[in-house]
């Protein structure tokens, strides 16, 4: 099978790229930043997506039987309307393709648990509740490609809390904190969320490409390992760096702190905490994920593995 990815230089994507190398995959990977690893720069055909003419040159060129559609401006936590307008584009350029690129088969595209706030259960694919500016552009990117009425199989992914080397969000702090026994969890009531260890998730991709045409056409499915708490997740890191679990706090000196972060950030000011992550932590964030493991099986990287090889990573980068 020939696949064309977008944003394979991205973080999931540089480990998409790794996945099909191993299963012997011909690709290409369409993005406009080079790739993290310089095995992958065979692959990498440098393209704005907002570039139609390039994008139709390199499809057409290829021949691609699949496009997996990662590529994304992800300004998850501020209210930029730039990342609204550069998605939606790029959505609509990627359906021209599929259009005119007869061999295009399959499309997956890419979009993110956010469509829907923490608290809510959707109802159904289109009960949304987007929590920023980036969600509004993945919910408009959804809606573009359920009307779109292109011909080949299509499917919509949502990834949930993605996770593990590579990750450009990964707070340093608060490893160098855990590693000094100086990070504290806020509250005794952890939230329970829904984590995914990349290596998983790209698995999950793989497999939702090959599954049989009737089983995911149309449909959407969320990328993630089980649900779990957020203190067990972080503990589970502790563990690995220092050999300990974290200390807790009440939750009230946590709520104190991140409105001190909150401050700060109005000045530009980096700190550990604010109320965004405050809320990731404590909030429960349950996703329908049953479909999706019923479909392709259970994530078979365990927390222990996925984190041993994360804090490995974060050894090599000087971080712990």
């Amino acid at each position: 099978m020939k696949l064309l990815v977008t944003g394979g230089s991205g973080f999931i994507g540089t480990h998409l790229i790794d996945l099909l190398l191993d299963k012997g995959y011909d690709m290409i990977n369409v993005s406009d930043v080079a790739p993290k690893k310089a095995s992958h720069l065979q692959f990498w055909r440098p393209c704005n997506l907002e570039d139609i003419e390039r994008l139709r040159n390199l499809a057409c060129k290829f021949k691609p039987d699949a496009l997996i559609h990662l590529a994304a401006k992800s300004d998850v936590f501020g209210s930029n309307t730039e990342t609204f307008t550069v998605n939606v584009i790029t959505t609509r350029n990627i359906l021209e393709i599929v259009r005119e690129v007869t061999s295009i088969k399959r499309l997956i595209v890419a979009s993110t648990q956010l469509v829907h706030r923490p608290g809510h259960i959707p109802e159904n694919d289109e009960d949304y509740e987007p929590v920023n500016t980036y969600a509004m552009s993945k919910v408009a990117c959804e809606e573009i490609v359920r009307v779109s009425r292109i011909e080949c199989c299509w499917t919509i992914i949502r990834p949930v809390y993605i996770w593990g080397p590579w990750y450009p969000d990964f707070r340093f702090p608060i490893w160098r904190l855990i590693k000094r026994g100086l990070y504290l969890f806020p509250g005794q009531k952890p939230g329970v969320r829904c984590y995914g260890y990349v290596g998983n998730t790209v698995r999950q991709i793989e497999r939702l490409m090959n599954a049989p045409e009737e089983k995911v056409n149309g449909k959407v499915f969320y990328l993630g390992d089980r649900h779990l708490r957020s203190l067990d997740w972080i503990n589970a890191f502790s563990i690995a760096i220092r050999g300990e679990r974290v200390n807790t706090i009440p939750e009230i000196a946590g709520r104190m702190a991140a409105l001190i972060g909150d401050s700060l950030s109005c000045f530009g000011i980096p700190f550990i905490l604010n109320s965004h992550r405050l809320n990731n932590l404590i909030e429960d964030y349950y996703v329908p994920l049953e479909p999706t493991i019923s479909l392709v099986g259970e994530p078979e990287i365990t927390l222990e593995q996925g984190v041993n090889e994360t804090v490995t990573w974060l050894k090599k980068r000087g971080v712990v």
